[in-house]
């Protein structure tokens, strides 16, 4: 008994110090989400694009193609999108104050009003809150992971209030998340053993995480048998009645389920644990904990198979009989006896071993674990630190055994560490969801350290004990300036284009004019040398344009998306009408299939790659350009732009596509040499290629080879 005692101790306090790790690590990230959400959109710059948006959205006559045109949305589109890619946000949804969907990167929820009817966060937000949903099924396609776009994705959203100069709400700002990525990779350091694993779940026991036993669901008809399927908001915490594992597919399916013993508990508001045993969703007894978090209106809980569990035990109890059979026959059979000791002293040991296993894996847990883990007692003393926490610090755990926790913090703020540990011991709060603090922190080599903080009570042998999980902010803090830096280097760099160098410019054209105006005899060499003086001027203006437009396509990523190439076209022939008119020119596209990327670069490639078409035409032959689309093997695109022009000698093929490269004289052709240069850096941020192949006095004919969008890779004729 004292064996079978010591092992459920055991087993209670792994349990507990599991679903603390984890809940606690939970709360630090969605603190670290709402942060950096926080930090995006209350950014002057995307504060006031996202306020004039919402106000040009509010005309009674707003459809989604006309919201979708929005400049101030346009421009959301290419700043605030890639910086949110780049914090793992997929997608950003602007809201009315009635919930109408009036903004978003991925076009397709503009203009919508059905987000609201799957989540609440909106009408939370809209009050004035921070908040983190729940997951949910989306109503529109989304990119997976690997890029391919998916119906019917689970998705979840971190929700922000948006308000004016005067500090009223205006409207929400909401920032995607894929829940199938860090939210449930997250729970993954749950896993201990072969079936220890970590699950949330909302107020009807649905499963809000992913499953570490989809081969068992699959087996049981509970989840499709796909490569992609997940036991994600497709499971509910159900007891089976019978084991699903060993009986994949029972003959009374149709028997009304309830929920688990623990699902039943949580779901009620109660936190508790069971070590004697109780049947998961998949109908294999367990033994687990569990908490439910009103703060999110989910529960959590950690379970693992009750035969590993107690697989120490169920040695120890197969020890005992053996002893036992030996005790009964030990007069006749002392020799017998005498001869089977040492194999009952090995069993002995290795049920001890595996106790002893059982405690090394929660020790290998906390070990590699990402975050410090430092465990102090009612005096400040250090009691523990894990590897994790040694490598912030710089010091051994032999260095800090035993010092008091202020030789880890600056002086400035030891006292209200000092408050803050005494109200946790105080108190002896329990809750796992903890409080935490930024606080500087202080290494070894006396450098200084910005540093997240979260404190946790805890009661073990040794007495009351509090657990803080510390993370390193440093790269957070440095990206944050950096992100300061690039976008006061971007607007220097504008201010200078616009200003400093196109003004004097200006003045140059406008006295020549003057001069004109004051000199009308003007004549011969000096009427010329004052017309070459003003065009120069006019060039090198243009020069500057198509430099800052060259710049612009910056190698950040874009908001790639799934483009209709015929209507990027239509696009390129209403900017080009003018001189489609006046050249009489004809554009024959022969297939018009879907593309993937940015769409204002690729209006941009293919607006340059006809316009070139259409200025380097035979004299009194109207041109005559073709845009042809095929499907490689390889799942691109290949089109190609032939035209009936001049063409050149193919030796420039290379050269054409550098900066400020020209075949031909300005007087023979206007352009500045910067169109096709613009081109291949859009094809390389496109990860494309782009290729020419030409013959003078024949006509010319570009090749680009563009990503296919996979959900939709046939040609409409």
């Amino acid at each position: 008994m004292v064996v079978k005692d010591k092992i459920q101790q055991n087993i209670s306090h792994s349990l507990q110090s599991l679903l603390d790790a984890n809940i606690s690590s939970l709360n630090l990230w969605i603190k670290e989400k709402k942060i950096d959400a926080e930090i995006l959109v209350t950014q002057p710059q995307f504060r006031e694009k996202i306020l004039s948006h919402i106000n040009y959205s509010s005309k009674s006559t707003a459809s989604p193609e006309y919201l979708k045109n929005s400049p101030d949305l346009i421009w959301l589109q290419k700043h605030l999108g890639p910086i949110c890619k780049k914090y793992d946000f997929i997608d950003f949804i602007l809201f009315d104050k009635s919930g109408l969907q009036v903004g978003a990167l991925l076009g397709a929820a503009i203009g919508k009003k059905d987000i609201i009817e799957s989540s609440d966060f909106f009408y939370r937000s809209i009050k004035g809150e921070t908040v983190i949903s729940h997951p949910f099924l989306s109503n529109i396609p989304l990119p997976d992971s690997n890029g391919k776009w998916r119906n019917n994705s689970p998705t979840m959203f971190l929700s922000i209030p948006v308000k004016n100069d005067q500090g009223e709400i205006m409207g929400v700002v909401a920032l995607r998340v894929r829940p199938e990525g860090e939210f449930s990779n997250l729970l993954k350091a749950g896993r201990y053993g072969e079936s220890g694993e970590t699950y949330i779940f909302d107020r009807k026991g649905l499963l809000l995480s992913d499953s570490r036993f989809h081969d068992n669901l699959k087996n049981a008809g509970l989840i499709p048998n796909r490569p992609d399927s997940r036991a994600l908001l497709n499971i509910y915490i159900l007891d089976p009645i019978v084991n699903l594992v060993e009986t994949p597919n029972p003959e009374d399916t149709d028997k009304p389920k309830e929920l688990t013993l623990m699902a039943k508990s949580a779901t009620t508001g109660n936190w508790g644990m069971n070590i004697q045993g109780y049947n998961d969703y998949r109908g294999v007894p367990v033994v687990g904990m569990w908490q439910w978090l009103p703060k999110y209106s989910w529960g959590i809980t950690t379970e693992i198979d009750k035969a590993e569990a107690y697989k120490p035990l169920e040695a120890l109890i197969n020890w005992v009989s053996v002893l036992f059979g030996f005790l009964v026959f030990s007069t006749i059979f002392m020799v017998i006896l005498s001869q089977r000791k040492s194999l009952i002293e090995k069993k002995h040991s290795s049920a001890l071993q595996s106790i002893k296993a059982t405690d090394e894996r929660l020790r290998s847990l906390v070990n590699h674990v990402g975050d410090g883990i430092i465990t102090i007692d009612e005096s400040g003393s250090v009691e523990s630190i894990n590897p994790a926490g040694e490598k912030i610090f710089g010091y051994s755990e032999e260095e800090l055994l035993g010092k008091n926790i202020n030789i880890l913090i600056p002086q400035s703020e030891q006292k209200e560490m000092a408050s803050y540990l005494q109200n946790i011991f105080k108190l002896q709060e329990k809750n796992p969801a903890g409080v935490y603090r930024e606080l500087i922190g202080i290494k070894k080599d006396d450098s200084s350290i910005y540093l997240e903080w979260g404190f946790s009570f805890m009661q073990s042998e040794k007495g009351p004990l509090t657990t803080c999980i510390v993370r390193d902010i440093s790269e957070r803090k440095e990206c944050l300036l950096e992100l300061q830096r690039s976008n006061q280097a971007l607007q220097d760099f504008a201010a200078i284009a616009s200003h400093d160098l196109k003004e004097p410019l200006r003045k140059i054209v406008m006295f020549g004019d003057r001069l004109k105006a004051l000199l009308p005899d003007l004549k011969g060499k000096e009427l010329h040398y004052m017309t070459r003086m003003q065009s120069a001027a006019e060039r090198m203006n243009g020069f500057i344009l198509d430099l800052l437009q060259f710049s612009m396509v910056t190698d950040e990523k874009r908001n790639h998306q799934a483009i209709d190439f015929a209507s990027v076209i239509e696009q390129v022939k209403e900017n080009l009408e003018s001189r489609i008119y006046k050249s009489k020119g004809k554009i024959i596209i022969k297939n018009t299939p879907q593309i993937e990327g940015d769409l204002m670069q690729l209006q941009q490639l293919f607006q340059n790659l006809i316009g070139n078409a259409l200025k380097y035409c035979k004299k009194e032959v109207p041109p005559q350009i073709t845009l042809d689309c095929r499907l490689l093997e390889s799942d691109q695109w290949e089109i190609t732009i032939e035209d009936n022009g001049i063409g050149f000698d193919e030796k420039y093929a290379e050269k054409i596509f550098k900066p400020f490269e020209r075949l031909h004289g300005k007087s023979e052709f206007e352009g500045t040499g910067m169109g096709l240069a613009i081109c291949k850096k859009i094809m390389d941020m496109h990860n494309g290629k782009i290729k020419v192949n030409s013959q003078l006095g024949v006509g010319t004919k570009f090749t680009l080879i563009l990503p296919a969008v996979v959900s939709n890779q046939k040609i409409n004729q």
